[in-house]
């Protein structure tokens, strides 16, 4: 059986270390995904403005699963080059 033991201090640094990385990893992410062009990122109203069709369509579409869309809390947000590739691709689906 082998038996490993580790004191409190290195227990300490082993947990700091993992927690470094993990956050640093994380942060990473969070600065790659704000780094997008911002006005890609459009809200329910501003999108429908963008495809000349009302915010309940964009919302049928969205339920139905036609466009895709980022929830950040409890906002709705649109990446605009996301939902025209996908109504691109709805579109010459259903010709």
């Amino acid at each position: 059986m082998l038996n490993l033991s580790i004191n409190s201090n290195e227990l300490h640094q082993i947990i700091s270390n993992v927690v470094r990385d993990v956050l640093k990893s994380e942060f990473q992410n969070i600065h790659l995904e704000s780094a997008k062009e911002p006005e890609r990122l459009l809200k329910t109203n501003d999108i429908a403005d963008f495809l000349k069709v009302s915010p309940l369509t964009v919302k049928l579409w969205k339920r139905d699963g036609k466009i895709p869309y980022r929830k950040i809390g409890r906002l709705v947000y649109y990446d605009k080059n996301d939902v025209l590739n996908s109504l691109d691709k709805y579109q010459n689906i259903s010709k």
